[in-house]
């Protein structure tokens, strides 16, 4: 029987932190890790529960559950051994059914190649979000799009949060690349997301980039970068959110504002770019392939 703790003792945690650390040493070649983990705990800005999992008193699995907003967050979750069914189970169980995680969507973190976490997620008919992780590097030229007098960018800050809310809310209505999600519903949840992202909820707004696009002075796209330590830089743009009115696509608005801010950030000397995006959005998709966007890990949100 597995019995969970929210108060364990440190050193239960880090057998359970030095564990996952070895699994990407073996894996992944990567030995930051345990340090990017216990990072977490000296972060006063995010909300953070640690539960660990007991087996006759000894530790045999470990979930962090991490919340950024009210509806988004992650939890990692780990169990000592990968053939430890009784233990994922109870650990599935115990993390999804956390209070702090209840109406959200759930980034699932783990570490095994072989994704026992997700397995047992699926077979609790845990609603599942695929997810893909892509890169532009840009070392490869980006050229500014061709000029076109019906276009203007502007900057955006908190007098345009609201247009920004509309677009934005709009966008992925029609997309349905987040269904569920409460910051995205409505334009006034957009809209204090905004407000959220720019008091650097995610890391600093990249100004130069973030920006909304006119036509014939009319607000129909947007686009934010925020910088994110990630894939071994300090600091890479990643793309929070693009998207374009429902009553403008399909013209080539969100393809023209992409390049032109690829061609900013190519300028301000950033080796690559990030974002995130749905699996399943096949139009994003295709529009991150035709600039040259790369895939490079692929994850699962879970909506609970």
């Amino acid at each position: 029987m597995i019995t969970f703790k929210t108060d364990a003792p440190a050193q239960d945690r880090d057998v359970l932190i030095e564990s996952i650390h070895n699994i990407c040493i073996t894996e992944y070649e990567n030995d930051s890790i345990k340090d990017a983990i216990l990072a977490k705990y000296l972060n006063l800005d995010i909300t953070l529960v640690t539960i660990i999992g007991y087996r006759d008193d000894h530790p045999v699995c470990m979930a962090i559950i991490e919340k950024s907003t009210a509806s988004y967050g992650n939890f990692i979750c780990h169990a000592l051994r990968e053939d430890d069914i009784d233990a994922i189970e109870a650990l599935t169980d115990a993390a999804t059914q956390h209070p702090l995680c209840s109406g959200s969507f759930m980034e699932l973190i783990q570490y095994y190649p072989n994704n026992p976490f997700r397995k047992i997620f699926l077979e609790k008919n845990i609603q599942e979000l695929p997810r893909q992780r892509l890169v532009r590097y840009l070392d490869t030229p980006v050229s500014y799009p061709r000029w076109r007098s019906d276009i203007s960018f502007r900057p955006v800050d908190s007098d345009v949060f609201d247009i920004v809310g509309e677009i934005s809310a709009a966008g992925h209505k029609q997309s349905q690349d987040y269904p569920g999600y409460a910051d995205l519903e409505n334009p006034k949840n957009r809209t204090d997301l905004e407000a959220a992202v720019f008091g650097e909820l995610y890391g600093p707004v990249l100004r130069p980039a973030t920006l909304l696009l006119l036509v014939s002075g009319k607000p129909v796209g947007y686009i934010c970068y925020v910088g994110i330590a990630c894939w071994g830089e300090p600091q890479i743009p990643w793309i929070f959110d693009i998207s374009v009115h429902p009553d403008y696509h399909g013209q080539g608005y969100g393809k023209h504002l992409l390049r032109y801010t690829l061609a900013v950030l190519q300028d301000m000397k950033y080796p690559m770019v990030g974002l995130s995006v749905t699996s399943t959005n096949t139009t994003a998709m295709n529009l991150y392939k035709d600039l040259n966007f790369l895939e490079v890990e692929h994850f699962s949100e879970f909506r609970l």
